[in-house]
């Protein structure tokens, strides 16, 4: 009786073992949040070779971006991690990030343009957009947010909007329509 015990515990001891040593190689990797320095906005005049980059790094004077009335300008944006730029990683992990633009700018419309990453649920990612000017000149900032792992995202309004997740990046400039 006292052998039979014994190799019952000997056993359920190896068996815990076995199992609790054992590593999940097919775990899916963890998507972590992107460490976000710098962000580069490239603003081009339709139609024009004329284009400005609109550089905020996490710590130095934030610029002004300067639009006229009733004109169209085709932007970019870049991400940099120190002098890396990360934009084709996140481009790769699409599902995973949306990019938010917010104005209080009167008059002022943004697109997504046809050439823009497209996420797997049919949502523009946000790298590359139209800012369309009205005929009213006003001051006030144009800000964007780079969202890691949303819950939902809608792109109809050109802005986008998002819910949940964790902001890897939330940039504002100060703007103008003159």
């Amino acid at each position: 009786m006292k052998k039979n015990l014994f190799t019952l515990l000997t056993i359920s001891l190896l068996t815990f073992l076995g199992t609790a040593c054992n590593s999940n190689d097919d775990a899916a990797p963890t998507n972590l949040q992107e460490s976000i320095t710098k962000v580069v906005f490239t603003v081009t005049e339709a139609g024009t070779t004329n284009s400005t980059d609109y550089t905020w790094q996490t710590s130095g004077l934030v610029p002004s971006i300067n639009l006229q009335k009733n004109k169209s300008y085709t932007t970019t944006i870049k991400f940099y991690n120190g002098s890396t730029n990360i934009t084709d990683e996140i481009v790769y992990e699409k599902d995973d990030h949306f990019i938010v633009y917010t104005s209080n700018l009167s008059n002022v419309t943004l697109t997504r343009n046809a050439n823009d990453a497209v996420r797997s649920d049919a949502k523009k990612l946000g790298i590359n957009t139209t800012i369309t000017t009205g005929n009213t000149s006003s001051n006030g900032e144009i800000s964007m947010r780079l969202v890691h792992l949303p819950t939902t995202v809608s792109d109809s309004d050109g802005f986008g909007t998002a819910t949940a997740g964790s902001n890897d990046a939330n940039v504002s400039f100060l703007s103008s329509v003159l």
